[in-house]
């Protein structure tokens, strides 16, 4: 009788994205945030049974018809060189069994935005997540994500009624080209740099690891 009980009791729980269990295993887990159109929110990925590692490369997907990510933030406790451009990248000079959050993901949520779930989610391919002795290391995703609470109209473009409406338009254009050129002059002097950085560090580590593995070989 207790049995039948603790099974409905179990059914009758709400569930809300997809939800695995976390325990022991290496986890990456995607927070969960309530929101209205129109609202910027954050959104925290944590590490949970983290073994001991020392460098990892991160995508991000999430649902774009809600949600419009503005900018990544490093945790302030996770120490190592981090970078967000189309992925996480981080590094570390050694292994690291932190366990908390690792970054936050800043939403808009689009004035468009239906009333529902809007999963976010992160991915890594084989050899995007390793130890120090490069190692790799598997960690199980837990999903996330926002639920729009007040959807918005459903309309993402206003249309002016205006009889310049065609004028409006194409300075709007003119407008919108000079700052990408403008925004794609500036990651062009950023990313150079940050990539370079990234490279002498991957290739300092790959010295060390070189030199430890000499001297044990000597022994």
């Amino acid at each position: 009788m207790l049995f039948l009980i603790s099974i409905a009791v179990y059914i009758s729980l709400p569930v809300s994205f997809g939800v695995a269990g976390i325990g022991s295993e290496p986890s990456l887990i995607v927070g969960t945030v309530s929101a209205d159109a129109g609202d910027r929110v954050s959104v925290d990925v944590k590490v949970s049974g983290n073994p001991g590692i020392s460098a990892m490369i991160l995508g991000i997907e999430y649902d774009t018809s809600r949600l419009s990510l503005e900018s990544v933030e490093k945790y302030s406790e996770l120490s190592g060189m981090f970078e967000y451009t189309k992925k996480v990248v981080w590094v570390n000079s050694g292994d690291t069994t932190y366990d908390g959050t690792i970054f936050t993901m800043n939403f808009r949520v689009l004035d468009s935005a239906q009333s529902g779930d809007a999963e976010i989610t992160v991915l890594y391919e084989e050899g995007d997540i390793c130890n120090y002795d490069e190692q790799l290391v598997d960690f199980d995703i837990v999903s996330g994500g926002v639920t729009v609470i007040n959807g918005g109209t459903g309309t993402a473009v206003n249309v002016s009624s205006s009889s310049n409406s065609n004028s409006a338009k194409s300075e709007s254009t003119e407008e919108t080209k000079e700052s990408t050129d403008n925004t794609e002059s500036l990651l062009q002097k950023i990313l150079v740099p940050t990539v370079i950085v990234f490279a002498a560090v991957i290739a300092v580590v790959c010295i060390i690891v070189a030199i430890k593995r000499g001297k044990n070989n000597s022994k």
